[in-house]
């Protein structure tokens, strides 16, 4: 059975696959079957908990750009089923997204996975596989070459920023770039994602209209007391089940003190914005957003005379792990403070040429005389 069903697969063109499938899923696949029961609509719901709401926003990304894709191709679906779907659209697709859209590698895999995830929520067909579960092997080639390619392609420069740096950046801030409640509000930021190892999602938010008590950093978050900042995560990526983890930032002697920077921003920010549910508020009173941050950052940073474009929101996270690794501090304390499950927090870890030369130039110490 297997043997005839592999000949009749193999026989068929890729928009008889589509077709066939297409038809398949008129009766079990579409998108608002009227006969669907609240047993369905609570699988559904629990098939998009298993991912969490930072990636459902780019395969949602991913999706809509293969939407546009087949809408470009000329093709036409019934609004009550799923768009169609081959190896030869799928193929397309990639194609047109390296060469029109100018992605990477990651990024396109990441839509395939978008276009994946809705198909198997809405239908239950994986359309990256065979009817054997295998990946269809023409796709396969193509994302191959697609990633040798931008193998050879220059790598964007990601630079940390060390201790050494926001340093600079906060005496910067003290003597007024922006105005006088920006400064303060953008140096305890800085602050808090360095010595909290953070992400820039973990202390921001996207689209300043959505400000999400239940995820995004709140007032309530935090807790002042005179020796440190208890800082309440309610979710991250290294927490996929939401249990929450509180990161202490704790006082010390030197003029970058998170305790002193982040106590002055709260009595700033209460005088002002005390109403405000966000715990990080721009001058205007919304949410402090990644976009502002960054940008201020990255201007800070011109300032300074570094070039702004090789740092991003990261920057801070990965040089708070390069600095760790530069204060010869323990790995089992880099990953415990980084919040990190593996040892991949090495990855974050820059090492500078002059350290490469002197661990060479070490290596030729051990000649026995």
């Amino acid at each position: 059975m297997h043997l005839v069903m592999g000949l009749i697969w193999l026989t068929l063109t890729d928009e008889q696959i589509s077709s066939v499938s297409t038809r398949g899923r008129e009766s079990s696949n579409s998108l608002s079957n009227p006969g669907r029961d609240y047993l369905d609509i609570a699988v559904e719901n629990l098939q998009t908990f298993a991912v969490a709401d930072s990636t459902k926003a780019l395969y949602n990304v991913g999706y809509e750009h293969y939407l546009k894709f087949l809408q470009l191709q000329g093709s036409t679906w019934s609004t009550y089923l799923l768009p169609p779907v081959s190896e030869n659209l799928l193929m397309r697709f990639i194609a047109y997204c390296e060469s029109n859209k100018h992605l990477r590698y990651s990024t396109i895999k990441s839509y395939l996975c978008g276009i994946r995830f809705y198909y198997l929520l809405k239908g239950g067909v994986n359309p990256l596989e065979n009817f054997v579960g295998k990946p269809l092997p023409k796709l396969k080639s193509v994302l191959v070459g697609l990633k040798k390619k931008h193998a050879i392609m220059p790598k964007r420069i990601r630079l940390p920023i060390t201790f050494d740096i926001l340093y600079k950046m906060c005496f910067l801030l003290r003597n007024c770039i922006f105005d006088s409640y920006t400064d303060v509000l953008i140096e305890a930021a800085c602050v808090t994602a360095f010595f909290g190892f953070l992400r820039c999602g973990e202390f921001s938010v996207n689209d300043t209209k959505k400000f999400d008590h239940e995820s995004n950093l709140c007032l309530s978050d935090v807790q002042i007391t005179n020796d440190c900042i208890f800082v309440h995560l309610k979710k991250s990526k290294t927490d996929p089940f939401r249990y929450g983890i509180t990161i202490p930032l704790f006082k010390n002697s030197t003029d970058i003190c998170p305790v002193v920077v982040l106590q002055k921003y709260y009595r700033l920010r209460m005088s002002i914005f005390s109403n405000s549910e966000s715990f990080f508020i721009t001058n205007k009173g919304d949410p402090l957003s990644r976009n502002f941050f960054i940008s201020h950052v990255k201007c800070t940073l011109d300032k300074l005379g570094l070039s702004s474009e090789k740092y991003n929101g990261h920057s801070f996270r990965s040089g708070a792990a390069t600095t760790a690794h530069k204060a010869r501090l323990e790995d089992h304390l880099i990953q415990t403070l980084g919040r990190w499950s593996s040892d991949c927090y090495t990855k974050y870890i820059h090492t500078s040429p002059d350290v490469l030369r002197q661990a060479q130039i070490q290596m030729t110490s051990t000649l026995n005389n």
